[in-house]
């Protein structure tokens, strides 16, 4: 049931950021959904806490990907994406580094700081859009 809800919220997220955003949003969206689909795959034929060696390459591929997008667009979400993120990813190599750690709790504080990255990237997305479309109405001449 938890990982309907996730898929659910994914896809919202990802539609919200789809709809408002421009093809940089729309390529990090497609990213994302490729990522997670890898990651869905991988959690299927392998035992945790085994999987977590596959998926660790993917969420830093993720990573490093938003912040490509933070130093080269003129965009603050995926700042905030890429600082979510790393919290992640630095659960992900704590379980695989100390082994006395639980891993089931670890692995759900690492899974848990997707949900706000992938809020800010709706919520910058669609506050972008209303940027541009306000610059747009204020840039057309005024029509008699």
């Amino acid at each position: 049931m938890i990982q309907i809800l996730f898929y659910f919220y994914l896809l919202s997220a990802l539609a919200i950021t789809s709809i408002y955003g421009e093809n940089v949003e729309r390529r990090f969206c497609a990213y994302l959904l490729a990522a997670s689909a890898a990651t869905h795959l991988i959690q299927a034929y392998f035992p945790f806490p085994a999987y977590l060696y596959y998926i660790l390459p993917i969420d830093t591929s993720i990573f490093v990907y938003a912040l490509y997008l933070a130093l080269t667009q003129s965009r603050f979400w995926p700042v905030w994406f890429a600082g979510f993120l790393m919290v992640g990813v630095a659960s992900s190599v704590s379980i695989l580094l100390f082994r006395e750690l639980n891993p089931f709790l670890i692995f759900a504080a690492s899974a848990f700081w997707s949900l706000p990255a992938l809020a800010c990237m709706a919520y910058g997305t669609y506050r972008d859009g209303q940027r541009r479309a306000a610059r747009a109405l204020a840039a057309a001449p005024a029509g008699d």
